[in-house]
């Protein structure tokens, strides 16, 4: 089964990408020329979602109140995070990529190594 890239890391948490449930030989060619009419995946960050609002809750520590930024990529695929158009780090495609919350209005982008790039503005207060 393709999971979405979105869910991957969820997916391999829950080690469902270990479990195999074998098919009917029909069945099985189905699902591959299925998968196969598929178009490819949209570069985009996930999370955070546009338009999103965060809180900076007073009664936390500031170290503790992070956003982790993740796009839709393959689990090898690298992803460069600018916030702001100031480099953040990068990522990889499976992981998320911890950012300390900063009051403002943020312009989140992720670019992968094919020069795609995907954003999301967001609100901190």
């Amino acid at each position: 089964m393709r999971w979405p890239s979105e869910y991957l890391a969820w997916a391999r948490a829950e080690h469902l990408l270990d479990r195999v449930t074998p098919l009917p030989a029909r069945a099985a060619g189905l699902v591959a020329r299925a998968a196969d009419a598929l178009p490819p995946a949209l570069f985009r960050v996930v999370t955070p979602p546009d338009g999103a609002v965060y809180l900076i809750d007073p009664t936390l520590r500031r170290e503790f109140q992070t956003l982790g930024l993740r796009a839709t990529a393959s689990g090898a695929e690298r992803v460069d995070w600018r916030i702001d158009d100031d480099a953040v780090g990068s990522s990889d495609g499976s992981a998320a990529l911890d950012w300390p919350l900063a009051p403002g209005r943020h312009v989140v982008t992720a670019r992968d190594r094919h020069g795609r790039a995907a954003q999301a503005t967001i609100v901190v207060k």
